[in-house]
């Protein structure tokens, strides 16, 4: 999980903990040099895609919502063995 986030985010230093709080057991807390961040890894990638959009037009109306990352590839999302990372 380390590798992926450093390969496709430009993360570096990244220690992961996982989030036992998370209620399906998918959420991540990301510390890296760049900063901390909430990792959430579904299994479906429309789900991965409507999240993120949702996020974006949220914060476009002035709500106080988290920004997603966009990786090397300018989405909001990486797709590693039918996993759909989101940061």
């Amino acid at each position: 999980m380390k590798k992926i986030l450093e390969n496709n985010y430009n993360l570096t230093d990244v220690e992961i903990i996982k989030n036992i709080e998370s209620t399906d057991g998918n959420v991540y807390n990301i510390n890296a040099r760049q900063g901390k961040y909430i990792l959430k890894i579904y299994n479906d990638e429309l789900h991965s895609r409507v999240m993120g959009n949702l996020l974006d037009e949220l914060n476009k109306k002035n709500f106080y919502v988290p920004l997603v990352l966009e990786n090397k590839e300018k989405r909001k999302y990486t797709k590693v063995n039918n996993k759909f990372y989101t940061i």
